[in-house]
């Protein structure tokens, strides 16, 4: 063979090998699963429960109001459970509070405690437990502050933490914890900032709280122990996109994902997952469903979902599944 043969087929080769390993390829795919079996909505609640998630409330003006679950507001009161292993919604028992939209929830041992939002006309501050066990909704305590939308809500210590959001007046900073073995909230270390809509996730025992807004979007990122908030790196810079308010999240084996939302450019499919180890991000491929925010994220074993949502003023019912570490080819879809 002689030397120009060769170096052509070098050259050649080299190519087929750049080609192989180009940007094109990602890590993380996604796939739709089941729809969503209730109304399409945005800015529902969710929760998840011995590999179940419960997803229900939300807001969707479209929707007739004289059809069941659906307030003259446009508000909607009823839950759905998803069980992946069978790929199957099935429609649980009614909320028994106000229909609402933006409401917030936890989980401690085998129960769910769900409230605040908003019902069109005030912002409520009522929280009601869920047994999966038995189907049934009870009413608890009350949140001992004023009542508010677009709050955070998280489980820390068998204790659930809720706070910040907007109170109709103004945003807030403060943070309560909720103990159900006595039916009590107590008061706890407030954020450094006035927040609304913030994306928050708990990792190894410790709550993650980053971006919202106040007076426009916020680049703050938090880390809270259960005593204490620790200011992390700002999102912006070079994590630009992850500057947004009203996004999801999920996590997977320790590592949190963060995707959609309404970032400075507009609203998103952007997929961003963060390593507590060593507290670094990194862009995964992108959300394949049409960009949205309000959508209720959950994670079950390996794979992430993401659920419902809206864009402006479409709202969805689709469903969609995600695997981190799975390869993602543009090209071959």
């Amino acid at each position: 063979m002689n030397k120009i043969k060769q170096l052509l087929l070098l050259s050649l080769a080299i190519l087929t090998f750049a080609s192989c390993s180009s940007s094109d390829d990602e890590y993380g795919d996604w796939w739709m699963v089941a729809d969503f079996s209730g109304y399409a909505r945005g800015s529902g609640v969710g929760f998840t429960i011995n590999d179940v998630a419960y997803i229900g409330l939300g807001y969707n003006p479209n929707i007739r109001t004289n059809l069941p679950n659906v307030s003259p507001e446009n508000r909607l009161n009823d839950f759905y459970r998803f069980n992946p292993g069978n790929q199957a919604w099935e429609q649980v028992a009614d909320f028994p509070g106000d229909h609402r939209q933006e409401a917030v929830a936890f989980v401690i041992g085998d129960k769910a405690y769900v409230g605040l939002g908003y019902n069109g006309y005030d912002v409520l501050n009522d929280f009601y437990e869920y047994d999966p066990n038995l189907n049934t909704w009870k009413q608890v305590a009350d949140f001992p502050s004023t009542g508010r939308r677009g709050a955070i809500a998280f489980s820390l210590n068998d204790k659930g933490y809720v706070g910040a959001g907007y109170d109709q007046s103004a945003n807030m900073n403060d943070m309560y914890s909720y103990d159900p073995n006595s039916n009590q909230w107590n008061t706890e270390a407030s954020l450094f900032k006035k927040v609304r809509d913030p994306f928050v996730f708990v990792v190894s025992n410790k709550a993650y709280v980053g971006g919202g807004q106040n007076n426009g979007l916020l680049v703050d990122f938090y880390e809270f122990d259960g005593s204490t908030w620790t200011k992390k790196d700002d999102l912006d810079d070079e994590n630009d996109y992850l500057t947004r308010e009203k996004a999801s999240t999920f996590v997977i084996n320790d590592k949190a994902y963060v995707i959609g939302g309404i970032s400075p450019a507009g609203t998103n499919s952007e997929v961003w997952e963060f390593n507590t180890t060593n507290n670094s991000w990194d862009r995964l491929a992108a959300f394949e469903g049409s960009a949205r925010y309000g959508a209720i994220g959950f994670a079950v074993g390996s794979f992430g979902y993401i659920v419902t949502g809206q864009s402006s003023s479409y709202y969805f019912d689709d469903s969609w599944a995600f695997d981190p570490n799975a390869i993602s080819d543009d090209e071959n879809k």
